[in-house]
């Protein structure tokens, strides 16, 4: 009796996998909405934690330059880089509730591909449709980037006494603009795309766009302040350059995906791929 060589069905092994990165991706996206209040507290204390280190510092550095009058605008920039995502997440949530569907805007942009609409009812029931899949990684990573570059802001840019030179208090302030401006809009790309907000990837397009053109602009009050002393210009340079490639990267990653992925063009775009037949939604069952 000669046995026979089972060979596994790969397409069944390919959809047994899609399904279960599908499944946890969306329980991620849930589990995103239901801790994001714990997460904002944490990031309070986070901010606080470091902002209170950088003060400390700053006392004992020049003692006689700080006075306990001053504490509160020496915090100031801490406090505006700390409130800053949480304004930007309590605002979406106002605006875009959970769960309700949201017209879609009257005039496409992106027009990559051979598309069809689909109605909203019709396109929230598929599989596909919603926050899960790859597009959970960026969701995640706006919150990621948020804290990463505030840590950098903490550990790169000093703590400066009132008294400090015009050249110092100019750098500061514009890089905590970017700091409060960047965390406000980053924050509030996080609710569109966790909540399915059709406007998202504009709005993601349109924040990468500040985002280089506040880099571009930090670079050049840099290079336009006066006296800026040269080894504090290099020691900065290296901040202004990450972050800039930082979006970059981000851009070149995650466009592509924003404009050809089915699941984006199904949850913010509510329209379907046409390959040549207009038949209804085909494959939903497999990640975007």
């Amino acid at each position: 009796m000669t046995g026979k060589l089972i060979l596994p069905d790969l397409d069944s092994l390919l959809q047994r996998w899609f399904d279960r990165l599908s499944a946890e991706s969306r329980r991620m996206a849930v589990l995103l909405e239901i801790k994001i209040e714990l997460l904002l507290h944490c990031w309070l204390w986070f901010c606080a934690v470091l902002g209170g280190l950088k003060l400390l510092g700053l006392a004992a550095l020049y003692p006689q330059a700080v006075q306990l009058a001053d504490l509160p605008l020496l915090a100031l920039p801490y406090l505006l880089i700390a409130l800053a995502p949480v304004a930007g997440y309590r605002l979406a949530t106002a605006c875009f509730p959970a769960g309700r569907l949201l017209a879609q805007p009257g005039l496409r942009l992106a027009r990559f591909g051979r598309w069809r609409a689909v109605p909203a009812f019709e396109a929230s029931s598929a599989s596909i449709y919603g926050p899960s899949g790859v597009i959970v990684s960026l969701i995640a990573g706006l919150l990621i980037s948020i804290v990463l570059r505030s840590g950098e802001y903490f550990v790169a840019i000093p703590a400066i006494p009132l008294l400090a030179p015009v050249w110092a208090r100019t750098i500061i302030q514009v890089m905590t603009i970017d700091m409060v401006v960047m965390g406000f809009l980053y924050s509030v790309c996080f609710v569109m795309a966790l909540r399915s907000v059709p406007y998202f990837p504009r709005m993601m397009v349109l924040t990468w766009c500040l985002d280089l053109t506040m880099q571009l602009g930090i670079a050049s009050t840099m290079a336009a302040t006066p006296d800026l002393p040269v080894e504090v210009a290099q020691a900065l340079q290296p901040f202004v350059t990450g972050n800039l490639q930082k979006v970059l990267i981000s851009v070149t990653l995650w466009l592509p995906y924003l404009l050809v992925s089915r699941r984006v063009n199904l949850t913010f775009r509510h329209r379907i791929r046409v390959r040549g037949t207009q038949n209804a939604m085909p494959g939903m069952a497999l990640a975007a």
